[in-house]
């Protein structure tokens, strides 16, 4: 992946994040935060409307080469919340990294939430609902997680999925009329496998 490519991954993510946070934290407004002395800022500073004390600070984190979360991706947040300036922190992956259980359990020590989104934007379910944040897309994830990553046959069907969905995508997001026709399709898809 060229360095363009990879720059225009982390915008897409930070705008995703930005999305997330207006939809998950409606209590709170985003701010434009000082850069700090040392240089530093969070990519987001969350301001209680109730209790202006009430900051949460947000880190987000485009690990596109590590592919995995580590415990001083959060030092920078702790930082914040030991000098007084955030109550809490956010800390958002793109999902294709992997949180390993050590660097969940820190966070979860230290008033820090972990947030994967997608930083793919051509799968054919976001294409159908226009946004990687939809609680539909947030159910299949969760299915290809805990359901199909964990066999072979799975594995093998998701990587196909993955190979052939960019092109389809492509064609769904210019069809209103297709886009509804998923939509139903996967809410259907989705009735079916919580019965089963």
């Amino acid at each position: 992946m060229t360095f363009e490519e990879r720059k225009k991954r982390g915008k897409r993510l930070e705008k995703d994040a930005g999305e997330y946070l207006k939809q998950h934290y409606k209590d709170y407004r985003i701010e434009r935060q000082r850069v700090f002395s040392s240089g530093r800022r969070p990519d987001y500073w969350l301001v209680s409307k109730r209790n202006h004390r009430d900051r949460i600070a947000v880190e987000v984190k485009d690990h596109s080469e590590a592919g995995v979360a580590r415990e001083s991706d959060l030092k920078q947040l702790r930082m914040y919340q030991h000098q007084g300036m955030a109550e809490r922190g956010v800390i958002v992956y793109p999902d294709s990294v992997r949180v390993p259980r050590t660097v969940r359990r820190q966070a979860k020590k230290s008033s820090q939430e972990i947030v994967r989104l997608s930083n793919d934007n051509c799968f054919i379910a976001t294409a159908a609902f226009g946004t990687p944040l939809a609680s539909e897309i947030n159910l299949l994830r969760g299915f290809r997680d805990q359901r199909l990553l964990l066999s072979a046959k799975g594995r093998e069907f998701v990587r196909f999925y993955y190979r052939i969905s960019p092109p389809i995508a492509a064609f769904v997001r210019r069809s209103n009329g297709l886009r509804a026709v998923i939509r139903i399709l996967i809410r259907w898809l989705l009735t079916l496998i919580s019965a089963a």
